[in-house]
């Protein structure tokens, strides 16, 4: 990725924040005193671990789209559709664990992210064949 260095960098946070999310679940286990492999029994830890799951679950889906998507969308739209993605993440993950019915608007800027990326990928995709062929 070294031709995106700004993604690159979007990236690398991804992957900050879900080590953060996995650690607050820690911290969240330490708190309730409920050891792994128990997920249940703790509200706040329950919170925790929906917050990292969904997290894990919506980067699996969005970090390749974004990759194939780089060409099309070149390394400042990359890296802003990366940010966007992020700001939904960190968003959903408040909303979450104060409320869960709050998660809405983190929801939706990360499936908007998502979608984004989708159409890019797919866009990235066509044109490439249509070069080759």
């Amino acid at each position: 990725m070294s031709a995106y260095p700004i993604t690159s960098l979007v990236v690398i946070l991804m992957v900050l924040l879900q080590f953060w999310f996995a650690f607050a679940v820690g911290r969240e286990r330490t708190r309730s005193k409920i050891k792994a492999p128990a997920m249940v029994g703790d509200a706040k830890l329950e919170c925790a671990l929906r917050v990292q799951g969904n997290t894990i679950e919506q980067f699996v889906m969005f970090f390749p789209m974004l990759l194939i998507a780089l060409p099309l969308t070149g390394d400042l739209f990359g890296a802003l559709l990366g940010a966007g993605w992020l700001v939904g993440r960190v968003l959903f993950a408040r909303g979450y664990m104060s409320e869960p019915s709050a998660r809405g608007t983190g929801f939706m800027i990360t499936v908007a992210a998502l979608a984004i990326a989708v159409i890019c990928a797919i866009v990235a995709a066509v044109r490439h064949l249509i070069m080759v062929s």
